[in-house]
C-alpha cells in the first residue's frame, strides 16, 4: 500500500475574502435583441463607434437556450470605466442589456490537522448507507480549480464520456468539446482537467472537494465519502498560469451540456449577474441540482452563485454544531453542513490527504448527499430533493441562539434525508394503489 501523507495544511487564500462585488476587468456580458446580430457584427460596430482599443466579441454559450445564445462576451483593452460603458451600450436599440462579469474566488480558511472524519459521523452517513450506497450512474460535476485524476482515492471514480474517442482530435459526440473523455478545462479551453503543478497547498482545492463528495469508499485506503459510489465529473475553471477562476460560467455550461446530476461550486463572490442566473435557470429546467458554498466572510451579505435562484446555499458548522466563525449567514442560506477541519484528498501526490476548513468543504458534502439521495430516487426533481434535504435537517438553533433564522433549515442529516425519501416513496405508492383501486 502506498504511503499516505498526513499533513498540517495552512492555507491563507481567501482568509480575508472581500464581501463587495468583484468583476473581471475589460470584459462584459452583452445580450443582443436577436441572434441575427452576430458577434462579428457587434465587434465591427463597436470598433467603428466606440473607442475601446483592441476589441473582440465571442459567443461563449452553446446551450440550447435562446437567451444565452444571444449573450456575448465583449473584451476590450482600453481602460474605459465599465459602468459608463454599460450605460452607453444600454442605449443601443439592438442591445437588451450589458453587465459586468462577476469575478469569483474560492471559499476556504486556515485550519489544523484532524485525522477523524467527524463530518460523516455528524450527519449519520453510516446509517444512510444502510439504505443506499450510491450509484455510479449519478454524476457530480466538481466545477472547481481542478481535480487530480490519478489520486488513488479518486481515479476509479472519474466520469468517462463513453461517446468520445480519446486523442483523435475530433468532437466525436458533437457536444462542442474535442476529446473530453474525462472532463474539461474551461479556463484554458482544453481537455485536461488536472491541476497544473499542484502541491498539497496549491491547486489542491478541487481535489479536496472531490474527495469529500465522492472519493472511493470501502476500498481499504484513504477516506470514505458521503456519495459512496457516485461518479465525479472533473471541470477545471482555474487558469493554469494564474489559478484565477476565469472559467466559471464556461465550466457550469460544460456540466449542463453533459447532463451532470449535481453541480458542486465551492467558490463565489459578491457580484450578481443576469447571465449567470439564466445559466442556472437552464440547469434547473434540465433537472440538475446545483449546490454552492455560502462564503467565508462572517457576513449576512449574499454571495453568488449561492444566492442565485435554484441554488442550494451551504453554510459551515463545527463539531459542536456551532456556526463556524468564518461562515456567512443570513436569509439566503438554505442549509448548514460540517466545514471545519475536514479531512480529504489533496493534490500533492496520488496518496496525499489533509484537513481544510471552509464553506468550500461544507458544499461538496451536501453535493455528495444530493447524489446519494438521487441514487435512492433518481426521479427526484431539484425542488423535491431540496424540500427533503431541508425538512430532514437537525435543528441547531440552541447551539446558535444569535443566528436563529439566519442558518437555513439547520444542519444536514443524511440518514434523515433518506428516511424522508422513503416516506415520500411510500406516500406515492399508497396514492398509486388508491388510484388503481
Amino acid at each position: 500500500m502506498m504511503k499516505r501523507c498526513f499533513l498540517i495544511i495552512v492555507l491563507i487564500v481567501c482568509c480575508l475574502q472581500k464581501t463587495s462585488a468583484q468583476y473581471i476587468e475589460g470584459e462584459l456580458f452583452v445580450k443582443v435583441e436577436t441572434i441575427a446580430f452576430s458577434p462579428e457584427q457587434l465587434e465591427g460596430y463597436l470598433k467603428i463607434n466606440y473607442d475601446l482599443g483592441e476589441v473582440s466579441v465571442e459567443a461563449p454559450f452553446i446551450l440550447d437556450n435562446v437567451i444565452l445564445q444571444q449573450t456575448y462576451v465583449l473584451k476590450y483593452s482600453k481602460g474605459k470605466n465599465a459602468e459608463d460603458l454599460i450605460k452607453l451600450l444600454n442605449t443601443e436599440s439592438f442591445i437588451s442589456y450589458a453587465e459586468q462579469i462577476p469575478k469569483y474566488d474560492f471559499f476556504f480558511t486556515p485550519n489544523d490537522i484532524q485525522t477523524q472524519q467527524w463530518n460523516l459521523q455528524k450527519i449519520q452517513a453510516e446509517l444512510a448507507w444502510n439504505f443506499t450506497q450510491g450509484n455510479s450512474n449519478i454524476v457530480v460535476a466538481m466545477v472547481d480549480d481542478a481535480v487530480l485524476l490519478s489520486h488513488q482515492d479518486l481515479n476509479s471514480k472519474i466520469w468517462t464520456n463513453t461517446a468520445e474517442i480519446a486523442s483523435n482530435g475530433i468532437d466525436d459526440d458533437g457536444n462542442g468539446y474535442v476529446d473530453d473523455v474525462n472532463g474539461w478545462d474551461a479556463a484554458d479551453n482544453d481537455n485536461d482537467p488536472n491541476p497544473f503543478n499542484p502541491t498539497n497547498s496549491s491547486f489542491t482545492h478541487g481535489t479536496h472537494c472531490a474527495g469529500i463528495s465522492a472519493a472511493a469508499t470501502n476500498n481499504g485506503i484513504g477516506i470514505s465519502s458521503i456519495g459512496f459510489t457516485s461518479t465525479i465529473m472533473p471541470v477545471k475553471i482555474a487558469a493554469s498560469n494564474t489559478q484565477s477562476l476565469t472559467g466559471a460560467f464556461a465550466g457550469v455550461q460544460y456540466a449542463i451540456i453533459n447532463n451532470a446530476d449535481v453541480i458542486s461550486m465551492s467558490w463565489g463572490g459578491g457580484g450578481y449577474s443576469i447571465t449567470f442566473q439564466t445559466l442556472f435557470d437552464q440547469a434547473y429546467t434540465q433537472g440538475i441540482v446545483c449546490v454552492a458554498a455560502a462564503g467565508n466572510s462572517n457576513t449576512n451579505i449574499p454571495m453568488y452563485p449561492a444566492a442565485y435562484n435554484h441554488i442550494i446555499s451551504v453554510g459551515a458548522t463545527d463539531v459542536s454544531d456551532t456556526r463556524a466563525g468564518f461562515s456567512n449567514y443570513g436569509t439566503t442560506i438554505d442549509v448548514m453542513a460540517p466545514g471545519v477541519g475536514i479531512y480529504s484528498t489533496l493534490a500533492g501526490s496520488n496518496s496525499s490527504y489533509g484537513n481544510l476548513s471552509g464553506t468550500s468543504m461544507a458544499c461538496p458534502l451536501v453535493s455528495g448527499l444530493a447524489a446519494l439521495m438521487l441514487s435512492y430516487n433518481p426521479s427526484l426533481s431539484p425542488d423535491d430533493l431540496e424540500a427533503c434535504l431541508k425538512s430532514s435537517c437537525d435543528n441547531i438553533d440552541a447551539q446558535n441562539p444569535s443566528f436563529i433564522g439566519q442558518i437555513g433549515a439547520g444542519r444536514v442529516n443524511a440518514f434523515a434525508a433518506i428516511q424522508c425519501l422513503k416516506v415520500k416513496n411510500a406516500d406515492y405508492k399508497k396514492a398509486l394503489t388508491t388510484f388503481r383501486d
